[in-house]
Formats: structure tokens, sequence, C-alpha cells
């Protein structure tokens, strides 16, 4: 990769990561501004806070983004809080029964 930066204008090389920066920024703020919506519809981040979770994006970029989305907004990884509260009520009838 470095070979490839050689080989480039400056103004080329400088133009990519102002780009990069910008799709950084712009991911980190959409986390952030959906991990807030989230908290004031009454559901929570798992894991960490909002602030961090844009923080997290703002350095490690789109890839991060998308494991967000999987573990807050996706049927593949997300979490039925539903589910949850009947397994912890069949854990209290069990303790209950011993």
């Amino acid at each position: 990769m470095e070979t490839v930066f050689l080989n480039t204008p400056w103004f080329l090389t400088a133009l990519y990561f102002v780009a990069l920066g910008i799709v950084h920024i712009a991911f980190a703020f959409g986390v952030y501004h959906a991990a807030k919506l989230g908290q004031t519809n009454g559901l929570q981040t798992w894991l960490i806070g909002p602030g961090m979770w844009a923080l997290s994006v703002l350095i490690l970029g789109p890839l991060l983004a998308i494991g967000y989305w999987f573990i807050h907004h996706s049927n593949l990884g997300g979490f039925n809080d539903q589910l949850l509260k009947e397994v912890r009520a069949r854990h209290e009838r069990i303790k209950t029964l011993e």
C-alpha cells in the first residue's frame, strides 16, 4: 500500500485521506444519532453508551458501524427483550421451586 501512495500525486493522496475522514465522521455521527434516538425510545445500547460507540466508529470506521447495526438494528444479531423477560421469568420460577 505504501508504494501506491508513493506513485500517486500528493494532492490525490490528500484528497483520499480527506474523503476517508469525512466518511468516518459521517458514520460516527449516524451511529451517535441512532444510539441517542434509541435511548429516547426507552431502549438501551449494548455494552457501551452512544458517545463511546460514536468514538469507536470514528476511529475504526464503517466496519464498526456495520457491527453496531448488527447488534442494535438487525434481526440477524438483534436482541429480543421479550424473550429475555421470558427467560428471566422461567429462571425465577425455577428458583422458587428449589
